[in-house]
């Protein structure tokens, strides 16, 4: 039995909303309107830029996504959700590196949150591969795309980096937002 893609989609864009408000809530007030007061909270600032960024561009590839693909099995519908799980941890870890952007722990909880949302988006990519026909504009497009492959070459980098420097976590994950920034090049090839 299959699911209708625009339900699948119209969940999944409301999880995305709640997920970007709980980004902002996390962010401090400064305590006086000044410039060194926002200095002050720059770790906040920069951890949610990272994240907000990641969470739209990701966003924007997700509908990208199911709008190429036709048919939405049970399984992609389970690895759909297996990608908001990990998507809802984001604010959470997104706040504790904000606090601590140079301790190894939260760097290492956000680079792990973040490279399991990239690895489920790869798994809900086969699983809707498997759904849809072999000669489909859809595989033709995600055969080509090599994407995924290189955003797991930058999250193995960032994993070793942040043991060297845990504010990396912050700068890889804006490195795999650009990649991700691109949108399915091939679309209007077939």
């Amino acid at each position: 039995m299959y699911m209708n893609k625009n339900r699948l989609e119209a969940f999944s864009d409301g999880v995305i909303a709640i997920v970007i408000t709980l980004l902002v809530l996390n962010l401090k007030v400064p305590k006086t309107p000044s410039i060194n007061e926002i200095w002050k909270i720059r770790e906040s600032l920069i951890a949610y830029i990272s994240s907000f960024i990641f969470v739209v561009v990701i966003w924007q590839s997700h509908h990208q996504l199911l709008s190429l693909a036709k048919s939405i099995s049970n399984t992609a519908v389970w690895a759909n959700n297996f990608w908001l799980f990990w998507l809802t941890l984001s604010p959470f870890v997104t706040y504790w590196i904000s606090e601590f952007p140079t301790k190894l722990w939260p760097a290492f909880c956000y680079s792990v949150v973040y490279f399991m949302w990239s690895l489920s988006y790869g798994i809900l990519s086969k699983t809707l591969l498997k759904a849809n026909e072999e000669d489909s504009k859809f595989k033709r497009i995600l055969s080509n795309d090599r994407r995924s492959k290189f955003s797991l070459i930058v999250n193995i980098l960032v994993f070793i980096g942040i043991f060297f420097w845990p504010p990396f976590a912050i700068i890889g994950r804006l490195i795999i937002s650009a990649i991700w920034a691109i949108p399915y090049g091939k679309i209007g090839k077939y």
